[in-house]
C-alpha cells in the first residue's frame, strides 16, 4: 500500500451526506470509499484508453454503410430509438428515471385504504 496523502475536497452536501451513510453501512471510513471509487474510475479509463490504442490502426467505417447492411429489424429498432428520443425532447413523454423515481417513492408509502 502507497503512503497516504493528506488533501481537503470540496464536495457537495448531499454528496458528503451520502459518503458519510455510505461509509457508515459499510464499517469503513470516508477515505476508503474515495479512494476506491477514484482507483475503479482510474482502471476503467486506463482500460478504455488501452482498447482505444489496440484499435486505432482499423480501419474507419461509414455508418451509412452499416445501417444499409443493417437488417429490417434492426433499422425498425433504430427509429422506434430516434422517434423516443424526439418525444423526450419534445416533452411528450417523461425520462424513465423520473417514472422509476415515482414508482418507487409509491412503493415506499403507506399503503391507503379505501374508507369503509
Amino acid at each position: 500500500m502507497s503512503p497516504r496523502i493528506r488533501t481537503s475536497v470540496y464536495l457537495s452536501a448531499d454528496v458528503y451526506h451520502a459518503l458519510r451513510a455510505s461509509a457508515a453501512e459499510f464499517n469503513c471510513s470516508m477515505s476508503d470509499i474515495v479512494n476506491s471509487s477514484l482507483e475503479d474510475a482510474f482502471l476503467e479509463d486506463a482500460a478504455d484508453i488501452a482498447v482505444c490504442a489496440a484499435r486505432a490502426s482499423e480501419p474507419e467505417v461509414d455508418m451509412k454503410k452499416v445501417l444499409g447492411r443493417a437488417s429490417a429489424e434492426t433499422r425498425a429498432l433504430l427509429a422506434i430509438l430516434a422517434i423516443g428520443e424526439a418525444q423526450l425532447k419534445a416533452g411528450k413523454v417523461k425520462p424513465a428515471v423520473e417514472v422509476i423515481a415515482k414508482v418507487r417513492r409509491r412503493r415506499a408509502a403507506p399503503l391507503r385504504r379505501a374508507p369503509s
